[in-house]
């Protein structure tokens, strides 16, 4: 399953290795990842906006359903 845009920015902040010498990359890698979080979530947007026009054309579950199966961790 893809993660949420929040799930994927935590893990990639948590991934970045901080070096006191290098702080500006530090930071710059940052608002790249944060740049990204952004633009996943904007995607995610579009794509339930999409969902919604196609609903009433197929068969689909409703918006919980729908956020269960896109959204949540298969336990």
């Amino acid at each position: 399953m893809t993660p949420t845009p929040i799930d994927w920015l935590v893990q990639q902040l948590d991934n970045i290795q901080y070096n006191p010498l290098d702080k500006g990359g530090y930071d710059i890698a940052k608002k790249i990842i944060i740049y990204q979080a952004n633009a996943m979530y904007e995607e995610r947007i579009k794509d339930a906006y999409g969902d919604g026009l196609n609903a009433h054309r197929t068969d689909f579950c409703n918006r919980d359903e729908y956020y269960q199966k896109t959204y949540k961790k298969q336990q």
